[in-house]
């Protein structure tokens, strides 16, 4: 049987198998015996051959006949494939009698998967068909049978951010630190993926301090780990001006094969969106447009999109009809004419403003015909006066027809979950808008479903409660730490390493000697400045040989002389009278839980407490006191370590009578206490295990 040749648009060939990417051995069965795919029998024989997952588009033809038996062995084939089917027949296109509803079960919620397909069967064919956001190239005669994918909005991959290193809440030097150096050593040694540290929190006076002199910028602070719009959304955008008429805007929507393109005036701002999906856009694609002449576009609209060449000026603007009858040239009519010089008298007469010919040159007849018309406009198509005809409504400006109010607008960084409602309810691409009202870029289903699950590795915490919002959202790939092992769970096997020394720098400091890695002399300075920050000057109970050696070959790296750099360091971190007691008391707390008792712990440093009098203390008691009330804990405590006397003030905020007996009353001095993990944490446990 010979199949039918199919008309294209754009150089995009309705049948080619090297670029649907059939299998080897297929496209050689085909190749020997085209007859034979063309057959039931061939679809039966040989449906595993067809991965119809990884096509774009497939069109067959020549099954002019049994299209319900087709359609029943395609249905099995993408449905043993793909895991279902969806059958969608658009209202201008008729389907077969035949053809049973229980084997093209139609489903309409469409926002769970992407692989679904449309069954076509065209009356008549035409060249182009535009439905329901999918274009059909023409598959020939009646009864030929078209199989379109649904295309994703973008031909390219989703944006994928890098995987994050990140320490924990309210993060103090140490977590800052450990967090931007590993991300800089991981990425010295990754050679396919791309690592980024960054903050969830405001970050202390001491680590701006830190990073300034080392000459480093600041992490980036993220506040949750959620994905976002700015991390899904297609940026390099497909977009017209505002001059441009619709047939540029569905130029756009076939060759790229989105769904949305948007209309932008000269500073990227946003004037409105057009789609093919649009009933505007669609009904004057498929209708006649020769009643709009004047309404939505005019004779200027005309001659800039199809390049038509003036030979005459017309005096009058055109506002009436488009006519090719001759009869039916009114005052103000655009007459479209072949090459017939002859008319022009007629058009004069009948009142016509302006005539456009297909004429294959501007001949002496022409000549003498304009001469004797001299008030009647004359432009010429290099063409054929159907093509003109049928593409009339091509040239309706798009800004006449776009839409420019009723969708949602999205930001870059509203988190997926927040857009997700509005995404299902789109017929296409949502924008995405910078402040300033330019376009960021857009946001479909598509993005969304095919973005992959964001990869964190965390440092300096193992406590599920520490950890950033929207953990869960996330896979943890590796953990690096130097506290005890917490309530962190990964449904996965992952890299943990948890040493016992006195920070996570000096963790990160051994990694860069177990791979051969030198750090810099700004990676040195920085994590010599949170070794000591997290030690005490060494000075910590947590502190450990290990620390003390790796402190040595820092300052050595970094050109400082380590108690001297070490006191500036410890100095810098004393904010106790600059700052107000609630922004101290957040700033380096830490949930705990034991013994079945939640709780917080609070940490401030100071090179001399005893410029901190009773009415200080006493706010520092008070924002304690609500702090501990808005996270409803049993009890809450604030270590004011004085790291020079090597001790610290312990102020105790309980909820109840018997909590207070356990633990002990509140303004104690503990002697030789500075290491709230190593310290604080095991006497409070205890207590918290005695009976009361």
């Amino acid at each position: 049987m010979q199949q039918p040749k199919p008309v294209h648009q754009d150089d995009r060939p309705a049948f080619n198998l090297n670029r649907l990417a059939f299998p080897h051995v297929f496209r050689e069965i085909i190749n020997r015996n085209p007859r034979r795919f063309t057959s039931l029998k061939g679809l039966k024989n040989h449906p595993q051959r067809i991965p119809i997952d990884r096509c774009r588009v497939i069109e067959i033809h020549a099954f002019p006949l049994r299209f319900r038996q087709v359609a029943e062995i395609l249905v099995k084939i993408v449905q043993a494939q793909v895991g279902r089917l969806i059958v969608e027949i658009p209202g201008q296109i008729r389907r077969q009698p035949g053809l049973a509803r229980s084997t093209t079960p139609h489903h309409s919620d469409q926002s769970d998967s992407i692989h679904f397909l449309r069954i076509y069967q065209v009356h008549p064919p035409p060249s182009i068909f535009f439905g329901c956001g999918f274009l059909v190239v023409k598959t020939g005669r009646v009864g030929s049978l078209s199989i379109v994918k649904a295309r994703s909005e973008s031909r390219s991959e989703p944006t994928t951010r890098p995987t994050f290193v990140v320490g924990h809440q309210r993060p103090d030097t140490d977590s800052a630190v450990s967090a931007a150096v590993y991300a800089d050593l991981l990425n010295a040694l990754s050679h396919d993926e791309t690592f980024e540290g960054i903050v969830l929190g405001e970050l202390s006076g001491q680590t701006k301090w830190l990073f300034a002199e080392a000459g480093t910028p600041l992490p980036r602070h993220v506040n949750h780990l959620h994905a976002c719009v700015r991390d899904v959304a297609r940026c390099e955008v497909f977009s017209i001006g505002q001059n441009a008429a619709l047939g540029e805007a569905l130029d756009l929507i076939m060759r790229h094969r989105i769904g949305v393109v948007p209309v932008l005036d000269g500073k990227r701002k946003l004037l409105g969106l057009l789609s093919d999906r649009m009933p505007a856009a669609n009904y004057f694609y498929h209708a006649n447009a020769e009643d709009f002449l004047g309404v939505l576009f005019s004779i200027t609209d005309l001659e800039r999109h199809f390049k038509l060449t003036r030979w005459q000026k017309p005096q009058t603007e055109a506002g009436g009809h488009i006519v090719l009858d001759m009869s039916r040239v009114s005052p103000g009519s655009l007459v479209l004419i072949g090459d017939q010089p002859e008319l022009l008298a007629h058009c004069r007469d009948s009142g016509a403003a302006a005539v456009v010919t297909c004429a294959s040159e501007k001949n002496s007849a022409w000549k003498n015909a304009m001469r004797a018309c001299p008030g009647l406009g004359v432009f010429h198509y290099r063409g054929s006066l159907m093509a003109l005809a049928t593409q009339l409504p091509m040239a309706i400006p798009a800004t006449r027809l776009m839409q420019s109010e009723g969708f949602p607008k999205l930001t870059p960084d509203q988190p997926l979950e927040e857009v997700q409602g509005a995404l299902r309810q789109a017929q296409f691409a949502l924008p995405v808008m910078n402040p300033d009202g330019s376009l960021f870029g857009v946001l479909s289903r598509t993005e969304v479903m095919n973005f992959p699950r964001g990869r964190v590795v965390l440092v300096d915490h193992f406590e599920q409660h520490q950890a950033p919002a929207g953990i869960a959202d996330v896979d943890i790939i590796e953990i690096v730490d130097h506290h005890r092992v917490g309530t962190l769970e990964t449904a996965l096997p992952i890299r943990v390493d948890c040493r016992p020394v006195g920070s996570t720098a000096t963790i990160i400091a051994c990694k860069f000697a177990e791979n051969d890695k030198r750090p810099t002399l700004a990676q040195a300075k920085l994590l010599l400045g949170a070794i000591v920050a997290d030690t005490l000057l060494l000075t910590s109970p947590t502190t450990t040989e290990v620390d003390h050696q790796q402190a040595a070959v820092l300052a050595k790296l970094a050109k400082v002389e380590l108690k001297e750099f070490g006191r500036e360091v410890l100095v810098r971190n004393d904010e106790t009278l600059d700052r107000s007691a609630a922004e101290l008391v957040e700033k380096d707390l830490k949930e705990f839980s034991g013994n079945g008792v939640r709780f917080a712990v609070a940490q401030i440093e100071t090179v001399d407490r005893s410029r901190l009098d009773g009415a200080r203390l006493k706010k520092f008691a008070s924002a304690l006191h609500e702090r501990r009330q808005r996270g409803g804990w049993e009890f809450a405590a604030l270590l004011v370590t004085d790291i020079f006397r090597s001790d610290s003030l312990v102020l105790l905020d309980v909820k109840t009578p018997m909590m207070e007996r356990k633990l002990g009353p509140s303004g104690e001095i503990w002697a030789g206490c500075v290491s709230r993990k190593k310290q604080f944490l095991p006497e409070i446990l205890k207590r918290l295990g005695e009976k009361a």
